[in-house]
């Protein structure tokens, strides 16, 4: 009998140390434990630590929890998960670890690593109050075994990786696409060709001007050049102008002047090509 009331003293006083928390007023209606999985492992391998809180409904929903993990580092985001049972919510905050640096390897064999306490904050009046819950122990083994270390070696090896093979030689692939460009380049061409035909070019001075002054301008020329056959031209073709411009009197006499039996004198025809210049104004 004595050893069964041992026992079960034994368990009630356990369990008040993993649940209790350590502080008065708010805090003593929180219970929380923090835990961490796997707490021996490998150096590289991920761990998961949690810290899990039951309290009051309207306490859970202000709690904070501090945490320090040195020389782990956190990946990723928190993740709190909240349970509510009645006037009671279970809230636990995860997180993912690793630990990758220098200052994680374990030696020769295993490192003990201490993690800070974790400080939980519970809303009370007035402000809060902090209550600490301390980590197991987290050991770090060495990947390497006794024979690893006394034999120390390159673990990595380059191996020969040989001559490329192509399905197509680089040299006949670079032919065929400059022909294929090449094509490319003519079908374009020809696609943009009759466009090309639609759109008007520029016209020079001389096109520019109308039919009226164009012949002005051809019997000016030909009255500094000594060429009789091009003056009667130019004045026949003054004389239509001038016509249709509605000066008949100056058609007669470019007529005249044109088809005379002498040649006409450029000093006739510039004396003409004036008064035809007026007649005309600004028709084109």
């Amino acid at each position: 009998m004595r050893r069964v009331h041992f026992r079960r003293c034994a368990g009630v006083l356990a369990t008040a140390l993993l649940v209790a928390a350590p502080a008065a007023d708010a805090a003593d209606a929180v219970s929380f434990r923090a835990s961490v999985s796997p707490r021996t492992h490998l150096f590289g391998d991920p761990v998961v630590a949690e810290v899990q809180a039951v309290a009051p409904r309207a306490a859970a929903a202000g709690m904070t929890v501090d945490v320090d993990f040195k020389p782990y580092t956190i990946v990723g985001p928190v993740e709190v998960e909240r349970v509510s049972a009645g006037d009671q919510t279970q809230v636990r905050w995860r997180r993912h670890l690793d630990c990758l640096t220098r200052a994680c390897l374990p030696g020769e064999t295993q490192r003990r690593v201490v993690f800070g306490p974790a400080k939980i904050a519970v809303p009370a009046a007035g402000g809060s109050q902090i209550a600490t819950a301390t980590w197991p122990i987290v050991i770090m083994r060495s990947r390497l075994g006794p024979e690893d270390r006394a034999r120390p070696a390159q673990r990595a090896s380059i191996y020969p990786v040989g001559q490329p093979t192509y399905r197509v030689q680089p040299a006949t692939l670079q032919r065929v696409l400059w022909v294929a460009a090449a094509v490319l380049g003519l079908v374009a061409l020809a696609l943009l060709l009759p466009y090309t035909r639609r759109i008007p070019l520029p016209r020079r001075g001389f096109e520019r001007l109308g039919s009226a002054q164009r012949a002005i301008v051809l019997a000016r020329r030909a009255a500094r050049q000594d060429d009789p056959g091009r003056r009667r031209t130019a004045l026949e073709r003054l004389g239509r102008e001038l016509a249709r411009g509605g000066a008949p009197e100056l058609a007669d006499e470019a007529s005249r002047l044109a088809w005379a039996q002498s040649p006409p004198a450029s000093d006739e025809m510039d004396g003409l090509v004036g008064r035809a210049e007026q007649a005309l104004g600004g028709r084109r």
